[in-house]
């Protein structure tokens, strides 16, 4: 059981393992949050986000109500300026909507996959990094991607080196080994 309040922010690549990190956190009463998860959120609800996208990148980027996460995916990752233009109406909602999540709860972990992003977070908090082999990453993203090895790559070369990753951690977690010696690096820093 959590005696203080505790945020940690998870970080790190596509395909390193953030999701089964959050799941073990879950198991140790924290509450979950993924700011992906935001981003959807809103691309759906909120119709000014919606019409901008529309109006900016065309028709397809929806269907119905529902964004097409591949094909927006496939603009804001090889286009830096419109990511930037993308981001800039997002992130204010979505930061807005964490803040006020993670005073409700006394132990909370949220995945903010892009360091850039994490280092935006005002409110107190650890920041936790989880880091594998790009061949890993590659393979596991591709288990559970509708992706082409070909489109995760570019996901993959548009995101920062593990270095810079690095930099922001107060604890990286390599998940290069089994599940077991993951959940053991896990235990540790829970315990610090």
């Amino acid at each position: 059981m959590v005696m203080k309040k505790r945020c940690i922010i998870v970080s790190g690549p596509i395909g390193s393992g953030k999701s089964l990190l959050l799941e073990r956190l879950q198991g140790h009463n924290y509450q979950v949050l993924k700011a992906d998860e935001i981003n959807h959120h809103i691309l759906i609800t909120d119709k000014m986000i919606k019409e901008n996208i529309i109006q900016r990148w065309g028709q397809s980027m929806y269907s119905g109500d529902n964004p097409d996460k591949v094909k927006i995916a496939e603009v804001v990752f090889n286009h830096q300026e419109e990511r930037q233009w993308l981001e800039k109406r997002l992130h204010p909602k979505i930061y807005s909507f964490m803040a006020e999540w993670v005073a409700k709860h006394e132990a909370s972990a949220i995945e903010i996959p892009l360091i850039y992003d994490a280092k935006k977070v005002i409110w107190e908090h650890e920041t936790w990094v989880v880091l594998a082999s790009k061949k890993l990453r590659l393979e596991r993203t591709l288990l559970r991607s509708p992706c082409t090895k070909q489109q995760v790559l570019r996901r993959m070369q548009a995101q920062p080196k593990d270095d810079s990753y690095r930099n922001i951690a107060d604890h990286v977690i390599m998940n290069d080994s089994s599940v077991e010696v993951f959940y053991q690096a896990i235990e540790c820093c829970l315990k610090e």
